[in-house]
């Protein structure tokens, strides 16, 4: 006689449920209790700015949501985005602010304030003084990208200090190559690798310099900063 089959465990079917609900309840808190992190980001290659926006769990780095990126939107005018070199590089975006738990402040946020500058009628300063200085300009703003690109902000506020004061391009160019070589200098002395210094040597020899005099200068400093690493590495 065939043994009748087996009535099923309501006990078991009740157990997964209850999983379940469980399962979900701790899903809804977690998604109840995350904290909601934005931020904006500014890209050297276009000088533009995007927002970001995500979710993770408190005091931890964990994700819980897929980052929401917002739509890239020119920071200055075309009278200074024209002066940018094109290139094939790969585009960056730098953190230039973190609101969430926290709210931090990061170094490019230095060059975007700065280049969102209005005059008292609405005009864009750094557009308008491109136009007055255009050879200055022409040198200036690939520097400026040049430094961002070495996440040099630290040196920034000066730049634009001396494009203030600077009306002469080969004054100016070599001012501005001064502020940078000295900034340099500090990121060699505080910089424990070898290999970001030789980075940033590398780097400075390939910056273009318009002015004959200027290049010498730059090259008699760039021997110094090596001088600077060899009396300071281990």
């Amino acid at each position: 006689m065939p043994t009748p089959p087996k009535k099923p465990q309501s006990g078991s079917g009740c157990l997964y449920v209850l999983l379940a609900v469980f399962g979900l309840l701790i899903a809804l808190g977690v998604f109840s209790f995350s904290s909601s992190i934005s931020g904006t980001e500014f890209s050297p290659n276009t000088f533009q700015t995007r927002s970001f926006t995500y979710a993770r769990i408190p005091g931890t780095r964990i994700r819980i949501a897929p980052t929401s990126i917002g739509a890239s939107t020119a920071v200055v005018s075309i009278d200074v985005l024209k002066h940018l070199p094109t290139s094939n590089r790969r585009q960056e975006w730098h953190v230039t602010s973190i609101m969430g738990e926290t709210n931090v402040t990061q170094g490019a946020s230095v060059l975007v304030e700065a280049l969102k500058q209005r005059t008292s009628d609405g005009q864009d300063v750094w557009g308008a003084w491109s136009t007055q200085h255009p050879k200055s300009a022409s040198f200036f703003w690939p520097l400026v990208q040049q430094v961002a690109f070495q996440d040099l902000y630290e040196c920034i506020p000066e730049l634009l200090q001396v494009a203030e004061i600077e009306d002469d391009p080969v004054s100016l160019e070599r001012e501005a190559l001064a502020v940078v070589v000295q900034t340099v200098k500090e990121r060699i002395k505080r910089s424990t690798e070898e290999a970001q210094t030789t980075e940033l040597l590398a780097w400075l020899s390939g910056i273009p310099v318009m002015d004959t005099s200027n290049s010498q200068s730059l090259n008699e400093a760039k021997e110094d900063l090596l001088k600077t690493y060899r009396d300071i590495a281990p």
